[in-house]
C-alpha cells in the first residue's frame, strides 16, 4: 500500500514537469514503475544423453555357425524368445549333411509321384519314397536339437537393435552379435556443478520434487514428465561435475537408447523480484538500474541479477518491490536529475507483454 500511495504521489507531481523530448516528430516519454514482485517458476538446461532402463549386448556363448531365430532387426521381442542359434563346426556338417540327404529323398518322392500319374510307377514305391524322405526329415530335426547347440534367448523384453553379423558367418565366444534394449523407462544423464548437486540433494531430502522436462533433438518438448534422481551422484575427481539422471516413462517408444537432448530442471521462487531487462543498462560488466527518490531525484543504483528470464531479470539485490524506477525513456534518464514529467504506470500494466521464459 505504502508503494502504490507513493507511487500516485510521484505520478502527480511528475506530470507538472516536463521530462519530454522530440525525435522525429514523436515525443518521447519517461515512464516509471515498480519492480515486480511474484512468485515465479525459472528454469536450468542441461545438455545430455538418453538411455534405455536396461541396454545389453547380445553375445555368442561358444564358437560355431550363427543362424537367425525368426526375429528380425528393430523387432520387439518378448523374454524368452529365441533370438540366435551357435551350431558347432562338426554339428553344423553333420546338419549340412542331413539336410542334403533329405533334399535328396524329397526328389526321389516327388518323381515317384510324377511317374505315378503316367502310370510309370505303383502306389507301394510311391509309400516307400514318402517313408525314406520322412526318414530323413527326422534326422535334420535331430541334427538342429541337438543338445551341443547353443540356443540364445531374449533375457528381458525389448527392443533389438541391427545385427552385426550375418547369418552363417563363423563366430567366436564373445562375440557381439546384436544388443537389447528395455525403452519402457529411460534414464536421461546429464552434469552438474557440484554445488547444484548440493542443492538438488538437500531439495529432495526436504521433500521438494523438481519438476523435470525433456526437450528432444528437434526442438520439441516430450510429453512426459520427468522425475530427478540425486541419488548416489559422486562427482568427477577431474572435472568436478557430477551426473544425475531423471527418469522418464516411454510409454510409445518414441525415445531410442544413445540419443541427445536437453533437460530443464523448474524450479519456483518465491516472491522473486523482477525488473525488465530494458529497464537496466551495463557498465563494465554491471548491470544498473535508475531509482527515483521521494524527492524525484534519479540515481543509477547497480543490482545483482540472480537468473535471467526472457525479457526480465530476477534480481536478488538492489532493489525491491517498493522502489521506483525507469521503465521506460531510459534516453532521458541522468544520474542526479530529477524525474519531472514522468509518467506512472502500475506493475500490472507496465509487465503485461513481458514474458517469461518458459510460459
Amino acid at each position: 500500500m505504502r508503494a502504490l500511495q507513493m507511487g500516485a504521489c510521484l505520478m502527480a507531481a511528475f506530470t507538472l514537469g516536463a521530462c519530454h523530448s522530440k525525435k522525429g516528430g514523436h515525443a518521447a516519454v519517461m515512464v516509471l514503475t515498480h519492480p515486480l514482485q511474484q512468485d515465479t517458476t525459472i528454469s536450468r538446461e542441461y545438455a545430455c544423453q538418453i538411455n534405455s532402463c536396461k541396454n545389453i549386448k547380445v553375445l555368442a556363448t561358444g564358437r560355431g555357425y550363427l543362424e537367425l531365430g525368426k526375429l528380425k532387426e528393430g523387432q520387439h521381442v518378448n523374454a524368452g524368445d529365441v533370438m540366435f542359434k551357435i551350431v558347432p563346426g562338426s554339428k553344423r556338417t553333420a546338419l549340412n549333411r542331413a539336410e542334403a540327404v533329405a533334399e535328396v529323398a524329397k526328389g526321389v518322392f516327388e518323381n515317384t509321384e510324377r511317374r505315378l500319374k503316367n502310370q510309370q510307377a505303383t502306389d507301394q514305391e510311391l509309400s516307400e519314397a514318402k517313408a525314406q524322405w520322412d526318414e530323413k526329415l527326422e534326422l535334420v530335426k535331430a541334427a538342429q536339437n541337438d543338445a551341443d547347440v547353443n540356443t540364445i534367448k531374449a533375457p528381458f523384453s525389448g527392443l533389438m537393435s541391427r545385427l552385426l553379423l550375418a547369418e552363417g558367418s563363423l563366430v567366436d565366444q564373445g562375440a557381439v552379435l546384436t544388443t537389447l534394449s528395455d525403452n519402457s523407462e529411460m534414464q536421461v544423464i546429464f552434469n552438474v556443478s557440484e554445488a547444484e548437486s548440493r542443492e538438488y540433494a538437500a531439495q529432495a531430502q526436504s521433500g521438494e520434487n523438481k519438476q523435470v522436462t525433456l526437450v528432444l533433438a528437434n526442438g520439441k518438448i516430450f510429453e512426459q514428465p520427468g522425475r530427478l534422481n540425486v541419488a548416489e551422484a559422486k562427482a568427477d575427481e577431474q572435472s568436478g561435475m557430477t551426473p544425475l539422471h531423471a527418469d522418464f516413462a516411454n510409454p510409445t517408444g518414441l525415445l531410442r537408447n544413445g540419443e541427445s537432448g536437453i533437460v530443464r530442471v523448474w524450479k519456483m521462487i518465491k516472491q522473486a523480484v523482477l525488473v525488465p531487462q530494458k529497464a537496466t543498462f551495463e557498465k563494465r560488466g554491471h548491470h544498473y538500474v535508475f531509482v527515483v527518490g521521494k524527492d524525484q531525484v534519479m540515481q543509477q543504483r547497480e543490482i545483482q541479477i540472480s537468473a535471467e528470464l526472457e525479457d526480465l531479470f530476477m534480481v536478488s539485490e538492489g532493489v525491491g518491490a517498493d522502489d521506483m524506477i525507469v521503465f521506460a525513456g531510459m534516453g532521458l534518464a541522468k544520474d542526479g536529475a530529477k524525474a519531472e514529467g514522468a509518467e506512472f504506470e502500475a506493475p500490472e500494466k507496465a509487465f503485461a507483454h513481458l514474458k517469461i521464459k518458459g510460459e
